[in-house]
């Protein structure tokens, strides 16, 4: 094959845009892995050419290995975020002599750095390889979480949960990404629930854990303990996520070379692509005109105000729940 042709393959695999051409990005991908985008589409043409015994058997296949792992990543997600809230229950406003407000700033200002850092982390992950950036950021989280049990001050604690808050900006954002690499649109609201429902889990354990931690009578505050045990679960946790979670179909290990074709020629029913590296501000101006957007956005709110004023453990202490 010359030089032309090599050329003509690339354009067509980087982005793998069944509905129109793109321009190619130099460098994007090596050439085994357009290689394999290329003979993915060349040996399954349409959907009909991919067997539906073997679409299936890899649709378990995926559901084994990715679905616990973005399950577990969502328990941390949570139990990150109420750690202060054990802590609370366990002294730590006492021991750094906060105020009803400041302990209010430090649940409210989480959300700063996330506000402030979302749009920048998503952006990022764009550019990186989506499994290694997000095991980055939940190690970060872990690492932010160990880093609160050392502090003495509300600025300082303040500072941490902004840095915190920052990080994990870009977890349901890479959750979404990494589930519509693998899944259809059609299949993609149930392993989405398979996933989040690990978020009740960790609203049951949490409490448990929170509570089991709280009573360790040890050198140290119980609620410093809250923080180093989980953030240290959290980020070792993000070291073997690191070496699990994939970033492309043609580096996912543990599946052959047929099983990574199929993968790839499945995405075609997305009509979205399976790797793309470049912003196109044309769908993000599509995006803020959809109605549904905005329908989500009222969504979202309406369903954690109340969630935030009493479903948090601090609230339950003070009506008696805890």
């Amino acid at each position: 094959m010359d030089k032309h042709d090599d050329t003509a393959k690339e354009e067509e695999v980087e982005y793998i845009d069944y509905k129109k051409p793109q321009e190619p990005i130099t460098g994007e991908l090596n050439n085994d892995q357009a290689d394999l985008y290329a003979e993915a589409l060349q040996r399954y043409p349409n959907d009909e050419s991919i067997d539906q015994a073997d679409e299936k058997r890899l649709k378990r296949k995926l559901d084994r290995r990715i679905i616990p792992l973005l399950g577990i990543c969502y328990f941390f997600y949570y139990v990150d975020k109420t750690t202060l809230s054990y802590a609370a229950i366990f002294g730590i406003k006492k021991d750094l002599d906060l105020t009803g407000g400041e302990y209010s700033w430090l649940s409210s200002i989480f959300y700063f750095g996330w506000l402030v850092w979302a749009i920048p982390s998503n952006l990022i992950m764009q550019r990186c390889r989506p499994g290694w950036y997000l095991s980055f950021n939940i190690f970060m989280w872990g690492a932010l979480l160990m880093c609160q049990a050392a502090a003495s001050n509300f600025p300082a604690l303040a500072a941490l949960r902004i840095l915190s808050g920052a990080f994990e900006a870009i977890a349901d954002p890479a959750f979404m990404l990494i589930t519509s690499m693998y899944y259809t649109r059609e299949e993609q609201p149930s392993r989405i629930a398979a996933w989040y429902v690990w978020n009740g889990v960790g609203v049951a354990g949490g409490g448990l854990i929170g509570y089991g931690i709280g009573n360790i009578n040890g050198a140290l505050a119980s609620w410093r303990y809250e923080f180093l045990i989980v953030g240290a679960f959290c980020s070792a946790w993000a070291i073997a996520l690191c070496l699990l979670l994939p970033n492309s179909p043609t580096t996912f290990k543990g599946f052959s070379h047929d099983e990574k074709l199929i993968m790839i020629a499945r995405m075609r029913r997305n009509q979205t692509g399976v790797e793309q590296k470049r912003i196109n501000w044309d769908q993000i101006k599509e995006a803020y005109l959809d109605y549904k957007t905005w329908l989500f956005t009222l969504l979202g709110f309406v369903a954690n105000v109340p969630n935030e004023l009493f479903m948090t453990p601090i609230v339950q202490r003070q009506i008696n729940w805890l």
